[in-house]
């Protein structure tokens, strides 16, 4: 039950039609655990209710994207299932221009979905790093890394964000530096 929690801050709350790109790199030794979210701005998965956004393995071992403006709950999969005590980098890409959402396992880009949020996925909650507040859920793995751009990275620049960390990770796990 390791967990922090980085307080309510304007920086990362997003209204409608403002891009993002949140990257996190770890492992899980559950993955078809379900519910293991890694990064949470949000405090329901409820349709109709939930608003902002949040990230993690989900129950069929992809790796799963939701943002979410109170009425529109878009869920996106990763292209490729996660795998037991492997590090991988998982990342959201909300692209307002394309209006489209896209997860990426390992830099390779799942299938883009239509983004149908209408409203802002600003909320007055604190983001929850490792846990789930809404549902006192708890990640099963480590995370070595999260990163937050206030813009859409195109493919390529997901691709190379995510190998740095994949290095980065190697490199701590091993012991050095």
């Amino acid at each position: 039950d390791n967990y922090f929690d980085i307080a309510d801050h304007d920086d990362l709350d997003f209204a409608n039609g403002e891009d993002f790109t949140l990257m996190v790199m770890g492992r899980t030794y559950n993955v078809t655990e379900g519910s293991l979210i890694m990064v949470a701005k949000n405090s329901t998965f409820t349709e109709g209710v939930a608003i902002g956004y949040s990230v993690g393995p989900r129950s069929t071992g992809h790796f799963l994207g939701l943002i979410a403006d109170g009425t529109q709950r878009p869920l996106i999969d990763g292209p490729a299932v996660l795998v037991n005590g492997e590090a991988f980098v998982g990342s959201l890409v909300r692209n307002t221009g394309d209006d489209d959402l896209t997860v990426f396992k390992d830099g390779t880009a799942g299938t883009p979905a239509t983004d149908t949020t209408t409203s802002t996925l600003a909320n007055a909650l604190a983001m929850n790093i490792g846990r789930f507040s809404g549902m006192a859920s708890y990640f099963n793995g480590e995370i070595h890394a999260v990163v937050l751009w206030r813009e859409a990275l195109t493919d390529d620049e997901v691709a190379l964000a995510g190998d740095e960390l994949l290095g980065v990770g190697q490199l701590l796990l091993l012991g050095v530096g």
